[in-house]
C-alpha cells in the first residue's frame, strides 16, 4: 500500500512544494517581522545557526541521538514496535518491525526539538515567553543547519528512500513544517492549522487552474 502512498506524494510533492511555499511568502509582511515572536525567534535561529557550525563538530553525539529519536518517534505513531535504538558519536541505527518512507526520511524534514517546544508552550508562564522564541528559534537553526550539513545521496536512508524522490519529498516536508511554524508565531496553534488550510486550499486552486490551461489547450489543438 505505501508503494502506491510514496508514488501518490511524489506526484503532488512538487505541487505541494509550490503552493506551500507561496503560502509562506503570501502570508509573511512587514508587521510579521517587527513582532515580538518573530524577532525573538529570528535571533535564535541564527544563534543556533552559528553555534552549530561551530560547535557542531562536538556534538556529534546530541546530533546522532536526536535523528534516532525522530526515527523512533515516527515509527511509534505508525505504530511500529521499536526493535533496537543505538547512538554514538560515529552514528547510529534504529530497529523498527516494519516501516516505511515517511519514518526514514522524518528526520530531514521534521524539527523535532522545535515541535517539541511547541507541546510544551500552552504550559509557559506569559514571562518566559522570549525565551521561549529564542529557544525555538535556536532548535530550528540547528535543524536547518544540520540537515544541510548531512542530506547527501551517500546517506543509507536517502538510498532506501530513493536517490531522486527523497530530496523532492523532504523538501515539501520541511516547507511543510516550517510554514506551520510561521503559522505558529503569528497566531498560534490556531495560525499553524490555518497554514495547512489555505495551503490545501491553495493546492486545489493551483490544480484546477491547471486543468482549466491544459483543456484550453487540448481545444485548440483540435
Amino acid at each position: 500500500m505505501f508503494k502506491f502512498i510514496k508514488l501518490f506524494f511524489f506526484i503532488i510533492s512538487p505541487l505541494g512544494i509550490f503552493a506551500f511555499g507561496l503560502q509562506i511568502y503570501n502570508s509573511l509582511s512587514a508587521a510579521s517581522f517587527i513582532s515580538t515572536e518573530y524577532t525573538m525567534t529570528a535571533y535564535g535561529f541564527f544563534a543556533g545557526s552559528i553555534l552549530w557550525l561551530v560547535l557542531g563538530r562536538f556534538l556529534q553525539f546530541f546530533h546522532v541521538l536526536e535523528h534516532e529519536l525522530t526515527h523512533l518517534l515516527f515509527g511509534i505513531l505508525f505504530l511500529k514496535k521499536p526493535k533496537a535504538i543505538s547512538a554514538s558519536d560515529q552514528g547510529g541505527r534504529t530497529e523498527l518491525y516494519g516501516g516505511n518512507f515517511i519514518i526514514t526520511l522524518a528526520p530531514y524534514f521534521f524539527p523535532t526539538l522545535s515541535f517539541l517546544m511547541l507541546i510544551f508552550f500552552p504550559l509557559l508562564d506569559e514571562k518566559f515567553y522570549n525565551y521561549f522564541f529564542i529557544t525555538l528559534g535556536c532548535f530550528t537553526g540547528y535543524h536547518f543547519i544540520s540537515n544541510i550539513q548531512e542530506f547527501k545521496f551517500s546517506q543509507p536512508d536517502i538510498q532506501e528512500a530513493g536517490i531522486i524522490f527523497s530530496p523532492i519529498f523532504c523538501l515539501f516536508g520541511s516547507i511543510i513544517t516550517l510554514g506551520f511554524i510561521f503559522g505558529f508565531l503569528d497566531n498560534g496553534f490556531k495560525g499553524g492549522g490555518d497554514f495547512f488550510v489555505e495551503g490545501f486550499n491553495r493546492s486545489t486552486d493551483t490544480i484546477l487552474y491547471l486543468y482549466e490551461q491544459a483543456k484550453a489547450l487540448t481545444g485548440k489543438l483540435r
